[in-house]
């Protein structure tokens, strides 16, 4: 599939197990990738129940979804006081690199005008999404030390702080 061949989207409630698959597949990525256990991460500890609770609750959930209606990738986010909070950006393994985890940072964005700041958090040596986030302006403003990890969290300014 050629780059841009997806859409970007408001997920549908009936498709949040499709967005946790994605989202358990990328995560066991991660811990692998970061040799660590998998159960260790709080994304792959997450289950159906709990999204169906962050999106009734209101949180937004954006999907990449490619022509064949395959989810590619998904994001969600939160705002409260100024901030998006933004979270859970995955995509499918084979799908990296196309332009769908930044197409879906800049629909979920500009989903919040009045936002002063963006924030988000990600493991402090995972070099690409840290590359992602640093390209899109994010910069660490601290760590914080799991028991088996350290987290980095990422800032930027949002519409309403320039």
């Amino acid at each position: 599939m050629a780059e841009g061949a997806y859409d970007i989207r408001l997920a549908h409630r009936d498709e949040l197990p499709d967005v946790l698959a994605v989202q358990h597949r990328a995560f066991l990525r991660v811990a692998e990738d970061a040799g660590i256990a998998p159960q260790l991460l709080d994304p792959v500890k997450e289950d159906l129940r709990d999204l169906r609770r962050l999106f009734d609750s209101g949180t937004m959930f954006l999907v990449a979804v490619g022509p064949d209606a395959q989810i590619l990738g998904s994001v969600r986010g939160w705002y409260s006081d100024g901030v998006l909070m933004v979270n859970r950006l995955v995509i499918e393994s084979g799908w990296e690199r196309h332009g769908i985890g930044m197409a879906l940072m800049d629909v979920l964005e500009a989903q919040f005008p009045h936002a002063r700041t963006f924030r988000l958090f990600t493991g402090a040596q995972a070099e690409a999404p840290l590359a992602l986030y640093q390209k899109r302006g994010y910069r660490v403003v601290s760590t914080q030390d799991q028991e088996h990890f350290v987290l980095a969290w990422l800032e930027k300014p949002g519409p309403e702080a320039v």
